[in-house]
């Protein structure tokens, strides 16, 4: 039982240091002005996209071992307070949603150059429809 509360803690604990440097990389990016006006530009939103998504596979294979534990520990655990580790695994997800409006304009921006605009609607569909950043080569 309370090798449960330890595994969850660990879990919970990689979640939020995930969730942290997925915010934090998500607001660096986005207060550096992107452009999307250059080849180097795309390269390097598909290298912030790219970083985003392999902690996304990150988070989720945290996210649910942890919470097995944590209602496995719960349920054994018995009482009020056996579930409050439980309630913690809320501090990712808010996390998360400070950083989701700037992730839609990430994905929405608008770009002048025909094929850059190709290659920019590759990487957010990409982005948004698959699970692991393999990126259609460009042209």
């Amino acid at each position: 039982m309370k090798h449960s509360l330890l595994f969850e803690l660990l879990f919970m604990a990689n979640v939020v240091v995930i969730a942290i440097i997925g915010s934090l990389h998500t607001k660096a990016y986005f207060n550096s002005a992107p452009k999307f006006a250059t080849p180097q530009d795309l390269k390097r939103y598909r290298e912030y996209v790219s970083l985003q998504m392999w902690l996304s596979i990150a988070y989720i294979i945290s996210f649910f071992p942890g919470l097995l534990c944590g209602i496995y520990y719960a349920s054994t655990a018995g009482g009020l307070m056996a579930y409050a580790p439980i309630i913690l695994y809320f501090i990712p997800i808010w996390v998360g949603r400070s950083t989701r409006t700037m992730e839609k304009q990430l994905r929405s921006a608008s770009i002048s150059d025909p094929q850059l605009q190709a290659e920019y609607d590759n990487i957010s569909y990409v982005w948004k429809k698959r699970m692991f950043p393999k990126f259609n080569p460009p042209g």
